[in-house]
């Protein structure tokens, strides 16, 4: 029996559900479980968002300042937070970035068993072509962003083969039965163009993320099951079943479901809103997005009555607002893995789940925003001049007033010293020491992350230091950033590239040229013929060292100095192509034309008939076009006056 027959939903026939409802609720059992023990973890994460937002819960008395802020123009001093966790994270993300993603190519392979160098190339080529088509640096970017940020980051792959349906309305001759009857009439045409084929990405915040929790996060592929929450229109999923027949069942029952609990969704333990807006609040037409999980699980066909294999086998199931299945099948692909990646930005063999750099940092941060707010609050109360006056002496709306220059005396006071009717009070500054702690604690900060100051771009202080002395702070700094890039190589790239080279081995079924990866500098590239022949074998992703890419500027001045040296030995031009150096150190510079400067010499034959013809002279002078050109003719009327060059 086919699956989508035995799981087919029947709303009038309850007998035949039974198998339905045990696995919608199998899977919803499980995406409880899962989600009671990434709860414990919201906490850290809602505060890693707040952190980066430079956000704290609004007490009432700032409330009021606001508000006499834009309803009375009063501008007061409103409490705030210091944004360091914001500099630090966006500091190490940089770091992250530019090291995973800053080879050339992203996706390097080498050889297991003996394959051809041919074939690595053409391998490094067709998924130099995904990465750059399939747009993988974007979600890879977010990625590491919520590495640094939540110390936890997941991602998915998916295989794409899209198909593009164009329609537009063109002219044609009216006929009847194939007879011309005259004239033209509009009629729309319409036509399916094979589009992008490979790996595409996406990104999981780890709040939807719902793996089996008998397993640490950096094993969960040795889980039962895996997971995500997310949402998709219908619209979206009615085009890919019509672009893939077959994927989706009791689609027919997904239209007449309820528009209540569908639509936008609100994450009860996140702060932030995600999706469209919420049901209600916006009358929007249309069938609208459907709440859906997501759930990869390893199971015996046998067992869950969904065939009769006895071995166990990972199947994809995709179940709508809790109550419908809409896609339940095996997975089908050789990798035999969740098709999800993820890292960590900290350690710990047997913890669920790591702590992150802003949770490290959350007590030293806390700690510089109470020395600024302290500092500008007192500040801020000697400005506001507190003074100790007679009201039966002075007019009180004069002192109350805003700007107000002239502070007048009641009639009983006149005659009196206005000094005794007012006092101000004097006040010490016992902060004034707060902005030199801050140093001190902003240090902290920097031990502690090892997110260095020169790191951030900045000049580090506490005097000059040598250009030695700044080096090896520096190395010393990255040397401690570089070990979780290093680990997260391993831990997410080696499986994610692993995963994409055996759904591009088993699913690509075009033959195409691709350009050879990692040929940046030069204009004119190569190409290799890709095939699933010349890609058949066994290939180990080349993880990153966790050391930043090299320095093109500095490159370009190391083989100046290079060519330097060679100028001065002779013998140096007999075994090496110094034009093709020196053009190589231009293009490195950025100068991406370098041939228009170059002479092009021609052959004897052609400049002796050249010079015949009186085009050519030689190199020194020449009169009239019978000269004999030397070896590098020269254009005539090229030199002063139009003479010899």
């Amino acid at each position: 029996m086919a699956i989508s027959e035995e799981i087919k939903y029947r709303p009038d026939d309850l007998g035949s559900n039974v198998l339905h409802d045990k696995i919608v609720n199998a899977i919803c059992e499980r995406a409880k479980a899962s989600k009671r023990q990434m709860d414990k973890f919201m906490k850290q994460w809602n505060q890693a968002d707040d952190s980066m937002r430079a956000y704290i819960h609004e007490r009432e008395i700032d409330k009021k300042r606001k508000h006499n802020k834009e309803y009375k123009g009063e501008v007061e001093f409103v409490t705030l937070e210091v944004p360091y966790s914001y500099a630090t994270i966006m500091t190490a993300h940089t770091y992250y970035s530019s090291v995973l993603l800053g080879r050339s190519p992203l996706w390097q392979f080498s050889a297991r068993h003996g394959e051809t160098m041919d074939s690595v190339q053409a391998v490094e080529a067709v998924m130099d072509y995904q990465q750059m088509v399939g747009g993988h640096k974007p979600p890879l970017y977010h990625w590491l962003y919520d590495l640094a940020k939540y110390s936890l980051a997941v991602g998915g792959v998916y295989w794409e083969k899209e198909e593009k349906t164009v329609s537009k309305t063109v002219e044609k001759p009216k006929t009847f039965m194939g007879w011309p009857l005259g004239g033209t009439e509009k009629v729309k045409v319409s036509e399916v163009v094979a589009g992008f084929a490979g790996n595409k990405l996406y990104n999981i915040r780890p709040y939807d993320f719902l793996p089996d929790p008998r397993v640490p996060l950096w094993k969960f592929q040795e889980g039962e099951f895996c997971g995500r929450v997310t949402s998709e229109s219908f619209a979206c999923i009615l085009s890919y079943e019509q672009a893939n027949p077959g994927t989706y069942i009791n689609l027919e029952h997904l239209k007449r479901m309820s528009q209540e609990n569908r639509g936008a969704r609100q994450d009860e333990a996140s702060t932030r809103t995600i999706g469209p807006v919420k049901p209600g609040e916006e009358n929007i037409p249309g069938m609208g997005f459907f709440n859906l999980k997501e759930m990869y699980i390893k199971l015996i066909p046998k067992i869950w009555k969904l065939g009769d294999g006895n071995r166990v086998e990972i199947w994809k199931f995709l179940v709508a607002e809790d109550k419908l299945i809409i896609q339940a099948c095996p997975l089908g692909l050789y990798h035999n893995m969740f098709p999800y990646f993820l890292g960590e930005g900290n350690f710990g063999s047997d913890e669920f789940a790591k702590f992150g750099m802003i949770e490290i940092m959350r007590p030293l941060t806390d700690i510089l925003t109470w020395l600024i707010n302290s500092h500008f609050y007192n500040v801020r109360r000697v400005l506001n001049n507190q003074l100790i006056f007679d009201p039966s002496r002075l007019a009180m709306k004069d002192l109350t007033k805003s700007g107000q220059r002239l502070i007048r005396l009641k009639p009983q006071a006149y005659g009196t010293d206005p000094r005794l009717a007012v006092h101000q009070l004097t006040h010490m500054d016992v902060t004034r020491t707060h902005l030199q702690d801050a140093q001190y604690v902003e240090g902290m900060i920097h031990k502690v992350t090892a997110v260095m100051e020169n790191v951030m771009g900045l000049q580090a202080t506490g005097g000059r230091k040598s250009a030695t002395e700044a080096r090896q702070s520096y190395n010393q700094s990255i040397t401690r950033l570089k070990t979780p890039v290093e680990y997260n190589s391993e831990l997410a790239f080696t499986p994610l590239a692993r995963m994409m080279l055996s759904n591009t081995q088993q699913l690509l079924d075009i033959e195409r040229k691709y350009a050879i990866a990692g040929n940046t500098l030069d204009m004119a590239r190569s190409f290799i013929n890709v095939d699933g022949q010349n890609i058949a074998g066994e290939y180990d992703f080349v993880s990153v060292d966790g050391a930043m890419p090299i320095d093109r500027l500095a490159q370009a001045t190391f083989w100046k100095e290079l060519l330097l040296q060679m100028a001065r030995l002779p013998n140096s031009y007999a075994e090496w192509d110094i034009n093709g150096m020196i053009a190589y150190t231009m293009k490195m510079q950025g100068e991406r034309n370098i041939d228009r400067f170059r002479i092009k010499v021609g052959s004897p034959e052609y400049l002796e008939r050249q010079a015949a013809a009186g085009n050519l002279v030689q190199v020194g002078g020449g009169q009239g076009g019978g000269g004999q050109a030397g070896a590098r003719g020269q254009p005539r009327g090229t030199g002063p006056a139009g003479g010899a060059v």
